[in-house]
């Protein structure tokens, strides 16, 4: 498997080691894709006990200063998803980089997560 910026983090541990006390998983790949009812849009992501995982404040910026050229990427990844989220495109990102890994954290949202055909809510 090759190497990705999080295994190199101090601060990052596998998700079933992390505490949760700050708690974000490390997102390598995810695909975002507007509804085709134009209402909202779909997030599918995987991860498990082994997705690296920030445990403590000090591993966000840490994590950002491994990143290549980190605020220009961001800005125009940040531009893609507002497209699909707030404009009428039918736009669909696929995100793949194992040097570009995105936080993922409910953040006081409601998530609902489909595993098969059930659906769990957060």
């Amino acid at each position: 498997m090759k190497e990705t910026i999080s295994d190199r983090a101090p601060h990052v541990l596998a998700l079933e080691a992390a505490e949760n006390q700050f708690l974000q998983v490390l997102v390598h790949e995810f695909t975002l894709k507007k509804n085709g009812s134009g209402q909202g849009a779909r997030l599918r992501l995987k991860f498990g006990p082994k997705t690296p995982a920030i445990w403590h404040r000090s591993a966000k910026a840490h994590v950002q200063k491994q990143i290549h050229r980190f605020s220009p990427r961001a800005q125009g990844l940040q531009r893609k998803i507002d497209r699909i989220l707030f404009e009428n495109g039918k736009e669909e990102l696929k995100h793949s980089s194992p040097d570009f890994p995105f936080r993922y954290a409910s953040g006081g949202v409601l998530p609902v997560i489909s595993m098969g055909s059930n659906l769990y809510y957060g």
